[in-house]
């Protein structure tokens, strides 16, 4: 129905055309699928993740975030809850705690990388993680209750309401690296205390409050929790 000129337009026009093969780049998957998601309700980074990545790895951190106490320490709202945020953050665990070597400073690239290397796990390795994770919420839950992941205000003795991404690695990392389940009542008491103290301390709030992605603030932020854990009578573990 269009007339001769505008028909004549239109055929003169080129489609460009990229093809994405099975062996083609994951990553490069990953930006195809983020690129095309510009329309309607844009899609998060673990939506994208659970479509491309898919795996037993990626049954198995769905159903981790279902973990009650770690739902009561996350506290995210409603819109958090239905956007796989809550499964980002159970991924964002298992690649710290387990693949700190190679992340270079990019979060999402980083993330992005784990879930493809480890989106087939044998059925071990599926209970090795499950029990790291369950153990290192169960030790948490402990101490912090669902204070976990928020800032400790000393002026105010309160807690931010709000989780904070730098304090979840820092906090979670900690406790998988460092058992503290036989220790006295007491001890998990200092441990509150001293984190609730290192909340005042300049050189670790600038860890988790500004550029908190720079390789070496990762570092330093988790060796802070895990320095507190061990002198009140932690033991060391390997993941």
């Amino acid at each position: 129905s269009l007339d001769k000129k505008d028909q004549g337009k239109l055929k003169k026009q080129y489609l460009r055309c990229s093809v994405i093969l099975n062996d083609s780049d994951p990553q490069i998957k990953f930006d195809v699928f983020e690129r095309l998601n510009t329309g309607s309700e844009k899609l998060q980074p673990q939506e994208i993740r659970n479509c491309t990545f898919r795996g037993n790895f990626n049954d198995l951190i769905k159903k981790l975030a279902k973990n009650e106490n770690f739902k009561k320490m996350l506290k995210l709202n409603i819109a958090n809850s239905k956007n796989m945020t809550d499964v980002e953050y159970v991924l964002r665990f298992f690649a710290y705690s387990l693949d700190m070597d190679n992340y270079k400073g990019s979060v999402c690239e980083f993330l992005n990388n784990f879930m493809r290397n480890h989106r087939n796990l044998t059925a071990i390795q599926i209970e090795q993680y499950e029990n790291l994770f369950e153990q290192t919420i169960k030790n948490l839950y402990r101490v912090l209750g669902v204070n976990a992941f928020k800032r400790y205000i000393p002026d105010k003795r309160n807690w931010y309401s709000v989780t904070n991404k730098a304090l979840f690695d820092a906090e979670m990392v900690a406790f998988s690296k460092v058992d503290i389940t036989e220790l006295p009542d007491d001890a998990v008491e200092n441990i509150l205390h001293q984190i609730q103290d290192i909340m005042n301390n300049e050189d670790f709030i600038k860890t988790i409050e500004r550029t908190t992605n720079i390789v070496d603030r990762v570092h330093t932020r988790i060796d802070y929790i895990k320095e507190i854990l061990v002198n009140n009578g932690g033991r060391l573990v390997e993941n």
